[in-house]
């Protein structure tokens, strides 16, 4: 809600501002409602008075609901799984190859940000 009021001096702004609030039934010395903020534009001519309503919570759009059900989180577990996998239906050697392909010796070093690439190159390698 914006509100503009316009007066010449002091009094004649307070004598407003206590109409309004009387208009209102809110006792100015004891209000409990939502806190008013106000901003002087001119001095002791305009001042412009804004309260703030809570935003109303929106229901989440279908699409990112079904994108968020999409994410997937990948571990550092399940990084060392994949890679044992390898080493098993394959050799360590072809374990580290994976690795190298995006700049990596061992596992301990692995950004998170890679898990789910290497983990989705060491099962495209068992295929």
């Amino acid at each position: 809600m914006k509100l503009t009021i316009e007066a010449g001096t002091i009094e004649e702004l307070m004598a407003k501002v206590n109409e309004i609030a009387n208009h209102f039934n809110v006792d100015l010395s004891k209000s409990t409602k939502t806190p008013v903020t106000a901003e002087v534009v001119q001095v002791a001519e305009t001042v412009v008075v804004e309260e703030e309503k809570p935003k109303k919570a929106k229901a989440p759009r279908k699409e990112k609901v079904e994108e968020a059900e999409k994410v997937i989180t990948y571990t550092k577990e399940a990084l060392s799984s994949a890679l044992q996998k390898v080493v098993e239906a394959k050799n360590m050697d072809v374990a580290k190859e994976i690795l190298a392909t995006f700049g990596y010796s061992k596992v301990r070093d692995v950004k998170e940000e890679h898990y789910g690439e290497i983990i989705e190159a060491c099962e495209g390698s068992l295929n």
